[in-house]
This record gives C-alpha cells, structure tokens and sequence, in this order.
C-alpha cells in the first residue's frame, strides 16, 4: 500500500510517500506495528525513485519513508534545485518525528537507508538521531570535498571554486542562484554530469516523474565541498551498519567510505561489488543490494525478545 504524505521540515512541507506492506493471513501487521526505514535518495533525484527498494522491503514486513527533500519535486522550500547536505539531515530527522506521528509503526524499531548522495546525509542523521537502530548505505558520497579532488582537476577545481565566490557574492546582492543543467551529454550544455551512466540512467528515471527537473544551482557544489559525512559514521557505533560499494565507483570513489567503516567500532558488514559501474545498484546489481539491505533491517530491527 502507498500512501501519500505531508511533514513539515523547519520552514518547509516535505511531500512523498508512505510504504506499507500489505496485510495478509501469512504476513499479519505486528501488534506493536510496522518497523520502518527512512529512505535517502541520491543527488537531484525524487522519493519515487526509491520505490523499487521500497517495494523490496515491504515483501519483508518493513514500512519505509522516502520524501522529496526541500527545494525539490512536489516538497516546498528554496532554492530550488539546491541540493544541501545539512538540510537534507534535517529533513531525515523530520522524516523521523513524523514516523511517531503514524498509527501501525513501531517507532522503537526505526533504521535509515541511503544511496550515493543521500548516503552521506543518512550517515549524520544517523550517527546523531539516537532513536535509529540500523543503518545501511550502497555507494554513499562519504566526503563532499574528496570527491570533488578525485574527480575534478585542480585547475578546474580552483575555477570552480573562483565561480562558487563570485555566485555567492551575485547572490547576497540580490541576483538568482546561478543554476546548471544536472546531466546532459552534448558538450555544449556544460552539465555537472556529462557521463552516459548519469544521463542514461537519470533520464530513464524521468520518464515516470516528469515533474523531475534536470537542474542543480551551482551552490549545491559549495554546500557539497563542506560536507564530510565520514566524520560521523563512526558516531554511530555500537549501532549496526551495512556498507555496500562498487569497486572502481568512478562517480563516487570509494576509499573516503571504507576508511570511514574501518573506524566504526561496532556491528558492521561490507559487501563489495564488482563488475558494475555505480548505477549498477540501481540495475544490474539491484537484487543483491536490496535483498542484503533487507535482510539487514530484518535482522536488526527485530521485535523485542526476537533474535537479531
């Protein structure tokens, strides 16, 4: 069952949708309710997009949340089409309070799950949210400025960074955000995202949320360069984590997260993938990642008394 829902974070109305499992004779609603996942989606993407994963856990008894973050989709706030790591903690959190606003979920059983960009967010709202028991997160963003060091060359870094000073000071004099096409693959677009993974698989998402906009204003670049999500991740010890990568992730290497893993002092799994790009969690290796992720909230999220 799919519900739509509504929850104000700070100053905003975040909009997405409620997952439940669907109730049946072998599968009853638990007497104490539903065990649920907040579920963090990736850079400029929507809640719809997560679906599949919803869908996924729901087959195992787990309600989830997935809502479009502030300044983007159907949820109000602005600047539109700016992507802001800290914000988006904030609207995990919010996600969070709302959950104990529901009838039919077990608010003492609540994890969080996040892929690439929304990773790194779920690591903080995590680390720091001690009503989350379990973690998991696939090809997660696990440091914003080592990122951009590993993909950008540092001629074309410090422009960036030349561009980013000039657009925040356009901007406290009163001009608009500049904002750039997110993925494209003429050139002449200058996108953020010029690779054909990125704009295969973005555009395939679109055509079924087509109020999707294909834009991130610059600044989202600024507020990703000041985010190191890494830094908290092992705050979220002795809690449990899952860590899923794709070895040779050239859209989001993976070392700033597998360093971040090895100083988390508690329950904790790596899988790591190979053979696949890093959309390769959304097609080729999308089994494997769900049904780890599942079978992790469903150990780890068990009812009291049960084994975990």
């Amino acid at each position: 069952m799919i519900r739509s829902i509504g929850f104000t974070s700070e100053d905003a109305v975040l909009r997405g949708a409620l997952y439940l499992p669907d109730e049946t004779d072998a599968q009853p609603r638990p007497a104490a309710g539903y065990p649920l996942v907040v579920l963090a989606q990736g850079l400029g993407t929507l809640h719809e997009w997560v679906r599949d994963t919803a869908s996924v856990f729901n087959e195992a008894g787990l309600a989830c949340i997935a809502a479009d973050y502030r300044g983007f989709g159907v949820s109000e706030g602005g600047p539109r089409q700016q992507a802001d790591p800290w914000r988006i903690v904030h609207d995990l959190r919010a996600a969070i309070d709302y959950a104990h606003t529901l009838d039919g979920i077990d608010t003492s059983r609540i994890g969080v799950w996040g892929t690439s960009f929304g990773g790194g967010p779920a690591m903080v709202a995590a680390a720091v949210d001690r009503r989350v028991k379990a973690l998991a997160l696939q090809v997660p963003v696990a440091s914003g400025s080592g990122l951009m060091q590993a993909l950008t060359p540092p001629d074309v870094l410090e422009q960036v960074r030349a561009n980013l000073e000039a657009d925040r000071v356009a901007i406290v004099s009163g001009q608009p955000p500049i904002r750039l096409i997110q993925t494209s693959i003429d050139p002449s677009d200058q996108a953020l995202a010029s690779d054909t993974g990125t704009y295969e698989w973005m555009t395939k998402e679109s055509k079924a949320t087509p109020h999707w906009v294909n834009q991130l204003t610059l600044q989202t670049i600024d507020r990703l360069m000041e985010f190191e999500p890494a830094d908290y991740l092992p705050r979220f010890a002795p809690r449990p984590v899952l860590l899923m990568i794709e070895e040779g992730d050239q859209i989001n290497p993976e070392q700033h997260a597998l360093a971040a893993f090895e100083r988390v002092n508690g329950p904790k799994k790596l899988i790591r993938l190979t053979g696949g790009d890093h959309y390769a969690v959304y097609q080729d290796h999308f089994h494997a990642v769900s049904s780890a992720a599942r079978s992790w909230f469903t150990a780890h999220l068990a009812a009291s008394g049960e084994e975990s």
